[in-house]
């Protein structure tokens, strides 16, 4: 199964109150991501991460989201978004399959922020939070698969897309 999300910003306080999360803390809302990501995904699952995994970038959040992260079960690849900002290699160490900027495939580009879409494709995104579930984005067809709109929880792929086999198996096989 391939499972998609976006915006966790993991450890920070502040997005709480900016997106008015159901959190007393960065530390609850932490672990109720996390939590709800390890209840959904198996080791034979693909999660597709559209960025924004935390806002920190500083060395001591390193060992926290190395734990974090490498704990969730199957494959994991990562969209990178505006707040992902360690080295790749830090990326890899977690457990992050595929670091890339946008993927493209069939009538679909993934890619962590909507303005950043090019060509005539849907577009799959994050980093609106919860402002939008689904909208029109220069012209383009958008899904907001950020955790404010979905539950704090990832989605299933074929959810989102209809007549999704060909994408979800290109996503099982990579």
């Amino acid at each position: 199964m391939v499972w998609i999300t976006s915006d966790w910003h993991l450890f920070h306080k502040n997005i709480i109150k900016y997106c008015n999360r159901p959190f007393n803390n960065e530390y609850e809302m932490t672990e109720c991501l996390i939590r709800k990501v390890k209840e959904k995904i198996s080791p034979n699952d693909t999660l597709l991460v559209l960025g924004d995994i935390t806002i920190k970038s500083s060395k001591k959040w390193m060992v926290p989201l190395y734990h974090l992260i490498a704990s969730i079960p199957g494959k994991k690849i990562l969209v990178k978004g505006n707040h992902d900002l360690y080295h790749l290699d830090f990326y890899r160490e977690i457990g992050f399959k595929y670091i890339v900027e946008f993927i493209t495939i069939q009538d679909y580009i993934f890619v962590h922020d909507p303005s950043r879409a090019f060509g005539n494709r849907k577009v799959i995104c994050g980093h609106v939070h919860e402002k939008w579930k689904t909208n029109i984005v220069d012209g383009r067809e958008c899904i907001n698969v950020g955790v404010d709109q979905w539950n704090f929880e990832p989605v299933k792929l074929s959810e989102i897309i209809n007549n999704s086999d060909s994408i979800i198996k290109f996503f099982e096989e990579i």
